[in-house]
């Protein structure tokens, strides 16, 4: 009669533990970590199935109650499934570990090559960016202007020659003459678009590329340029539209721009005399 119990009160048992298997699927939603990890999910069940032969091994000799002999045996195999389950256990514990370190070394890979590219644009942006004005230096406008030329595109080129730079030089020294430049380029800067290009080609000379932009444009941009200087700071330019058509060089360009630029300054020096 009392085998009989046992047995009973086993079957009841194992049915409470498919029931709860039954359920995972329903409650898992309110177990974060088992939902988050499929890994986890997985050490669970093992761990259910492992428990299921740990009791079944512990309650074989209790339902049939075998020799003394035997007993032994069976505390031997439910204690080598318990050491399995441990040996699992540490398994799964050191894959955690790893992936953990894996993760972290990747991230600190990703952080490293993030900062190499980043180095390297900014060695790039030094390499074309004049350090005093912050306008782009001769190499890297002559390449784009080349390039505007080989693609046949249409621009203006305006060639700038900053006035009384020497004098301030010599009057005031050259302190006050890179303030004199500096405040002249970032004036020119915010008066441009995001795709217009501002050199120094010179230590008071400078172009700016304006894509897209005829003459007649260009000139009303640097006219808006010289009043909103108002008449602190004094240049003089000479533009030149550079068609699909063109049939001039880079060079032929740049000193035809430079001609003009140098009839400009003439003018000016007229109407200042006047």
């Amino acid at each position: 009669m009392d085998t009989y119990y046992r047995l009973i009160s086993i079957l009841i048992a194992y049915t409470l533990i498919f029931i709860l298997l039954y359920c995972i699927d329903k409650i898992k939603e309110h177990v974060f970590i088992l939902v988050q990890n499929n890994i986890e999910l997985n050490l669970f069940s093992k761990f259910i199935w492992f428990a299921i032969g740990y009791i079944l091994f512990d309650s074989i000799q209790v339902i049939l109650s075998p020799p003394k002999a035997l007993t032994s045996y069976f505390i031997i195999g439910s204690n080598i499934l318990l050491a399995l389950q441990i040996i699992i256990f540490i398994n799964h514990i050191y894959s955690i570990e790893k992936n953990i370190y894996l993760e972290k070394e990747h991230h600190k890979l990703e952080i490293t090559k993030y900062e190499q590219l980043l180095g390297v644009d900014l060695l790039n942006k030094k390499a074309n960016i004049d350090d005093l004005t912050s306008a782009y230096t001769r190499k890297f406008a002559f390449e784009k202007m080349q390039s505007y030329i080989d693609n046949k595109l249409l621009f203006s080129l305006v060639y700038i020659d900053l006035d009384k730079l020497k004098t301030i030089n010599d009057t005031y020294g050259h302190l006050a003459g890179d303030s004199y430049i500096i405040s002249f380029s970032n004036i020119v800067i915010d008066n441009l678009r995001t795709e217009d290009i501002f050199a120094r080609i010179g230590g008071d000379e400078f172009i700016v590329i304006m894509p897209q932009y005829s003459e007649n444009i260009t000139k009303e941009v640097m006219d808006k340029i010289r009043n909103t200087m108002k008449n602190q700071i004094s240049f003089s330019y000479g533009i030149v539209e550079v068609s699909s058509k063109n049939k001039m060089t880079l060079e032929e360009i740049i000193n035809t721009a430079d001609i003009r630029m140098y009839t400009d300054k003439q003018n000016n020096h007229r109407k200042n005399k006047n």
